[in-house]
């Protein structure tokens, strides 16, 4: 990344906190939670709560507790919204919530021809089919909604395109996963034009996430608050096999690598004791769908007949894996492909699911998945055969970490960047070596999508922040400062949230010796014994109004 422009905090007066007494919870565990208020001077302030979590409480997991409906509303007023600020008057939304879990595209769609994008590449992932068909179909202007009916309207000689259509529509509007927006208050339409509908911005597929507030009614947690990362901007989800709402980064639950770490970033986990450390895909085992071995060069074989890998080299190997962050070292910018690749065979992997592949290379890279590229010999023909074959019925990968006091990790969640270490501030050389790197001009004046968060930035500018941290003892310590979306704040009213070093600052006073960013902005929220804890910072337009965003992880104690 560039050189990092870090505001040094200022010397705040802090007023009195709120206390709210210890709670006792499994094996008589206390947790307690303070509120508090950092002044500035400037006159603006900042609110945060302090989260005292004894060590063995805390659990990280995924959330999908929302029906389809409320999503696709949801999303789709947030998009509208999004619209209306690019200048446009009278916007048209498409969303479309996808099937969960995702299942290959020859059991869902087991009648349907393969469907190959105009790369080439082939798309084994149901979602990705569905992704690409709407997307194609949008940009024919082959979608229509006529007297509220979803229909394609595809010339005759496009036959293929017209079955892919039809099973989809059907798909999604029998299980009531399709919507249409055109602004909160507007009267329903029998019929929308949808030629001026933009694909690209417009046409929103929506992964798994959900509310916290939800979660909090139905389980009733101690304490929840969110977590991860995920895809939100339009350039975040670009790929065929990306949607909003998507989580990505490392996440370990009960000892299961559920999502491996893309991009070197720090991430928090527990073996007996919590520990921060930067991981990146270089630290992993791979398991395919075969059962073939891959291993990070440079470490101990798993076992024979397993086969090294480099990570984004810049000179191929046997075995290659690549990133976005492959350009960054040469070109100084996000790659949005793997380099021309003559005879190589390319899998593209979302999570722990094979959901393409390609010849060749110059294969696209998504931003919440990487692509395993194998160099002409490295697979007998025989083995291609039996990988091609696996891949149409079973899309599983698994991951073992490669270093042996990394596989004794119980539970671990990925975020950026440090914050602390050893009770300093770890900022500065955490902004230099973690792999962020957001949109941006290229010399030529183009505009280059980066690396997700496309939009995070390390600056000395205030927003909203959740983070957790490690005490002397080896206690947790989330602390969450309340901010607002930049512009929509009321002075004197609202939390003018954190910079990084400020947050970093608040960890340090609170107790805190190791500490980590996760995810913030209109996303930070948490939740005491079932009531909210903080103000979300969401405002779509609306000072002073608040919306929960949906999110796709949290942290929780039971």
């Amino acid at each position: 990344m560039g050189k990092s422009e870090l505001a040094p905090p200022p010397q705040p007066a802090r007023a009195e906190p709120t206390n709210h007494p210890p709670l006792p919870g499994k094996d008589n565990q206390e947790l307690s939670l303070q509120q508090r208020r950092l002044s500035y001077p400037d006159g603006r302030f900042a609110d945060y709560l302090v989260a005292r979590i004894p060590a063995t409480a805390l659990h990280f997991q995924d959330i999908n507790a929302q029906p389809p409906a409320a999503k696709l509303r949801d999303i789709a007023h947030y998009r509208h919204y999004k619209a209306r600020t690019r200048g446009l008057t009278d916007p048209v939304i498409v969303t479309y919530a996808l099937p969960a879990p995702d299942q290959p595209a020859s059991v869902l769609f087991p009648q349907l021809p393969v469907l190959h994008t105009a790369t080439g590449e082939q798309l084994l992932s149901a979602n990705s089919c569905i992704n690409y068909t709407l997307r194609t179909l949008a940009q024919r202007h082959w979608l229509r909604y006529t007297r509220q009916t979803w229909q394609v309207n595809v010339p005759a000689t496009e036959g293929h395109w017209r079955t892919w259509g039809t099973a989809v529509l059907r798909l999604l509007t029998t299980q009531h996963r399709l919507h249409l927006e055109r602004g909160r208050g507007a009267a329903p339409a029998a019929s929308v034009d949808l030629s001026r509908l933009d694909p690209t911005t417009d046409l929103v597929p929506i992964g798994r996430c959900g509310y916290l507030s939800t979660l909090a009614r139905r389980a009733q947690p101690r304490l929840l608050f969110n977590s991860s990362f995920f895809l939100l901007e339009v350039a975040d989800y670009a790929s065929y096999h990306s949607a909003l709402g998507t989580a990505y980064g490392l996440w370990v639950a009960d000892g299961d690598i559920r999502r491996p770490p893309l991009y070197r970033r720090s991430a928090i986990y527990y073996n007996g004791q919590w520990q921060i450390e930067t991981f990146d895909l270089a630290d992993l085992q791979i398991t395919l769908p075969t059962g073939q071995q891959l291993y990070p060069a440079g470490t101990p074989p798993p076992a024979r007949g397993a086969r090294p890998y480099v990570l984004n080299p810049q000179t191929p190997a046997a075995v290659n894996l690549y990133t976005r962050g492959y350009g960054l070292p040469e070109c100084q910018q996000a790659a949005e492909s793997t380099p021309h690749a003559p005879g190589h065979l390319e899998l593209v992997i979302i999570d722990r699911r094979v959901v393409g592949w390609q010849a060749h290379g110059e294969t696209a890279l998504p931003q919440n998945g990487y692509v395993l590229s194998l160099a002409p010999g490295t697979l007998s023909p025989t083995e291609q055969r039996e990988l091609r074959q696996h891949l149409q019925r079973d899309l599983h990968v698994t991951y073992r970490f490669a270093l042996a006091r990394h596989q004794r990790i119980q539970c671990a969640l990925q975020g950026g960047h440090r914050l602390l270490r050893a009770g300093e501030s770890a900022l500065p050389t955490a902004a230099a070596t973690e792999e962020f790197w957001p949109s941006q001009a290229n010399h030529a004046g183009e505009w280059r999508p980066g690396i997700v968060p496309t939009d995070f930035h390390v600056n000395g500018s205030r927003h909203a922040r959740t983070t957790l941290g490690i005490d002397r003892h080896g206690d947790l310590l989330l602390l969450l400062v309340s901010g607002i979306n930049r512009g929509l704040e009321v002075p004197g009213i609202d939390s003018d949230g954190a910079t990084l070093e400020q947050t970093a600052e608040l960890l340090a006073a609170a107790g805190a010796i190791e500490a980590l960013n996760l995810d913030g902005g209109g996303s930070a929220q948490a939740y005491y014994l079932g009531g909210r804890a903080n103000i979300p910072g969401d405002r779509r337009g609306q000072p002073q109004i608040h919306y929960e965003r949906l999110v796709p992880a949290a942290g929780v104690v039971d």
